[in-house]
């Protein structure tokens, strides 16, 4: 039994722990009819790229940086509630103990109820799914020492240089959960893979 005042849901049963959602037209029920456009757009409205090298003595350093911003999107299908939101079965991601119980009945949980088959009122497009896609990488990182730039007597050389090199080593973003680059595959898709490599250059 709701409470009085509460609009009642046509999403299915519902019970404590579950997703509320606000009757926009008024008519005391929530349904479709007031499923509304939310947050950004999940194609970037900004994609950027910065970087810079600089030169001391015989050290160089070179930075390149890209991103995106004013962008969201939903968690989804079997990512809202792992293992149980869609019915199938499947790995629960490490944040599952952060969910509504009715010994921990908290409002800022990341999950609501869990439930063993499909809840068709929490598997829902909704604001508690809706999460910020912004995010910047370090997409190329290369610092380099000159062990000599001058050819000499005997010397067969006229430039080598050692360097160390670097791709996607670390990337900021207000979503934690997986991979913010893989918005629309989800978790399940394998993330971009930290490089570092070390070479040694040379030139006649």
């Amino acid at each position: 039994m709701l409470k009085p005042g509460i609009p009642q849901p046509l999403f299915g049963k519902v019970m404590p722990g579950d997703i509320k959602y606000y009757d926009v037209n008024g008519d005391g029920k929530v349904g479709a009819d007031d499923e509304v456009p939310i947050g950004n757009p999940t194609i970037p409205e900004t994609v950027y790229g910065f970087g810079f090298s600089v030169k001391y003595k015989k050290f160089d350093l070179g930075l390149l940086f890209q991103g995106i911003t004013r962008v969201d999107f939903i968690i989804s299908g079997n990512e809202m509630i792992p293992g149980s939101g869609d019915g199938s079965i499947g790995n629960i991601l490490n944040n599952a103990y952060d969910r509504w119980t009715p010994e921990d009945p908290r409002q800022d949980v990341f999950y609501p109820r869990l439930s063993r088959t499909k809840n068709e009122n929490n598997n829902r497009a909704s604001t508690w799914w809706l999460e910020n896609g912004s995010f910047m990488r370090l997409k190329h990182l290369e610092l380099g020492y000159t062990v000599f730039n001058k050819k000499a007597p005997r010397q067969p050389f006229n430039n080598a240089r050692i360097y160390l090199r670097g791709s996607d080593l670390f990337t900021v973003s207000p979503f934690k959960l997986w991979d913010p680059e893989l918005i629309g595959t989800g978790y399940r898709s394998y993330p971009s893979s930290k490089i570092m490599s070390l070479g040694f250059s040379v030139s006649l």
